[in-house]
């Protein structure tokens, strides 16, 4: 919801939704306040109202905020901090106060992030601070959710990003052998099963054809999903994006849930 298709005049004829969040914050700033900025952020965008409450019957009352210029100068301060919030992506336009039957508001309009801005999330952890708005409410992300969108927002998808500097030796046998046994477990008969290594894993994304040197390269998500440790550390070559995924999330979690959806699903 933008501003200017916000009506405080009508304010009885609105609800909180997906779109809309207001908060009393009579004497200062909420802390949740940055989890709805972090789900707006990560979802369709939306407006948050400051010196406004919500009743037992849903209805929203102005109740105006004292002091309305440190709160702002506050708001700004915190969101302008990395170690509070990931990413400020508001403009000075976004923020603004206004006067209501001489009450003092403040409007904050938040946009949805760009793909590769997200997640949005509060303080230095995202699997701690990542929100998505769903209806009326601020809802913290799975790390699945989180993970997923580190992937969107690499510029080159993850499963298909060829890593021309590294070749077969960075992968751990072991764990393609047990890979493979699942494979054939979902998979009886499967025209695959029959495939040495290499070319099983070009079929499954885990190697890829590079166009640079014409050989075949691991992608990342098989250097996520097979590479021996020492490899996946050694992660220059992925991104800032990816390599927060990585420092993140775990190796180990990310070795035995991250892409064995992705894997095991393919089919011929």
């Amino acid at each position: 919801m933008q501003t200017t298709t916000f009506d405080i005049s009508n304010l009885s004829e609105y609800r909180e939704d997906n779109s809309l969040e207001v908060k009393k914050a009579t004497n200062g700033l909420p802390h949740s306040i940055w989890e709805t900025y972090s789900a707006f952020a990560n979802s369709e965008g939306g407006l948050i109202v400051l010196g406004v409450e919500e009743d037992k019957k849903h209805q929203l009352h102005i109740t105006g905020v004292n002091n309305p210029d440190e709160l702002v100068r506050d708001f700004w301060n915190t969101i302008n901090n990395p170690q509070k919030i990931s990413l400020n992506i508001l403009t000075d336009k976004m923020v603004s106060i206004q006067t209501v039957d001489d009450k003092q508001i403040v409007m904050i309009e938040v946009p949805r992030a760009e793909r590769e801005m997200r997640p949005v999330y509060v303080g230095t952890d995202p699997i701690r601070g990542t929100y998505r708005r769903n209806h009326e409410g601020d809802f913290h992300c799975t790390r699945e959710q989180v993970s997923a969108f580190f992937r969107d927002a690499s510029p080159v998808s993850v499963d298909t990003k060829v890593l021309t500097e590294m070749d077969y030796s960075v992968f751990c046998t072991d764990t393609i052998k047990d890979y493979r046994m699942r494979f054939n477990a979902k998979h009886a008969n499967h025209v695959w099963s029959k495939l040495d290594d290499e070319l099983f894993l070009r079929r499954i994304g885990a190697m890829g054809l590079s166009t640079e040197d014409n050989k075949i390269h691991p992608t990342v998500a098989g250097l996520l999903m097979f590479g021996k440790s020492e490899s996946i550390t050694d992660i220059e070559c992925l991104g800032m994006n990816m390599r927060l995924f990585v420092n993140f999330l775990g190796i180990s979690w990310i070795i035995k849930s991250a892409w064995i959806h992705l894997f095991v699903g393919r089919t011929v």
